[in-house]
């Protein structure tokens, strides 16, 4: 596929085309931004996204104070960082390694599994028009009905364990990927189908994180999530808001491959233009 959407006024006097952004989906004039220039740029805007966020938690932090007089509701910087040390998962005993470790293991299970299923599923849907119009309306109302479903798999097939929780974010992971798939392969976008998949992609990898969270810190008894709603509920709020940053960390890393991934997938696949 060439990158290049349609030739203009910019092709036709020389200048670079108008190109789309394979990590974005944005539309940027200038040529595409090689994979290694990319990185550098985000790795460069880490601090940068850093440092606001540290401020704006200053500034809130500074007007709670003034509010209701010094306390610990709102931590410092350097009380949440003291905090990822003292994590630990109240009812395994467990480490900050080995909170981190069950968290990502099951987001990693949930997120894999849906990929493949749920790839499956869409390329078989998304292959053949007729296939496709017969299946769509499932895949539509399946994806909205998919927290149901994930009632009836949580409580009546497996029960409150990290199994049955796991397989009850796989159906909303294997529909949200499957109709993107089958849309993407449809072309029913003005996205390029490669950029539309990483974007469901990236959608399943989000929704897995809130799934995840949600389930550990409400019925699990072990994990981040868990241990950081322990803390709360103790009233060590600089553990449960380092809980939280170790999860943004891990997630935003996450992401990040993902798009990587993605992107060079895609820049592979595009044949070089003359």
């Amino acid at each position: 596929m060439d990158p290049t959407i349609t030739p203009g006024p910019a092709q036709s006097t020389g200048a670079p085309p108008i190109i789309f952004d394979a990590a974005t989906g944005s539309v940027e004039g200038g040529g595409p931004t090689p994979i290694t220039e990319a990185i550098v740029r985000r790795l460069v805007g880490v601090p940068v996204a850093a440092a606001l966020f540290f401020g704006i938690w200053q500034v809130m932090r500074w007007r709670f104070n003034e509010q209701l007089g010094p306390n610990e509701l709102l931590p410092g910087v350097g009380s949440i960082l003291r905090g990822v040390q003292r994590i630990e998962s109240r009812a395994a005993g467990d480490s900050l390694a080995g909170a981190v470790s069950e968290t990502v293991g099951l987001v990693t299970a949930v997120f894999i599994i849906s990929l493949v299923l749920g790839g499956g599923l869409g390329v078989l849907v998304g292959s053949k028009p007729v296939v496709r119009d017969v299946l769509d309306p499932f895949l539509s109302v399946g994806r909205l009905l998919s927290p149901i479903i994930v009632g009836f798999v949580w409580i009546g097939i497996r029960g409150l364990d990290r199994v049955g929780v796991g397989t009850g974010l796989v159906v909303i992971g294997v529909f949200i990927v499957a109709e993107g798939v089958a849309r993407a392969m449809a072309k029913r976008s003005s996205v390029p189908p490669g950029v539309a998949i990483v974007s469901v992609i990236r959608t399943t990898l989000l929704v897995t994180w809130i799934g995840v969270a949600c389930f550990e810190a409400h019925v699990l008894t072990t994990g981040l999530f868990k241990a950081s709603t322990v803390a709360w509920t103790f009233g060590q709020t600089d553990i449960f808001l380092a809980g939280g940053v170790v999860a943004v960390i891990i997630a935003f890393v996450m992401d990040s491959l993902v798009r990587l991934v993605g992107r060079a997938a895609i820049e592979a696949n595009q044949p070089v233009s003359s």
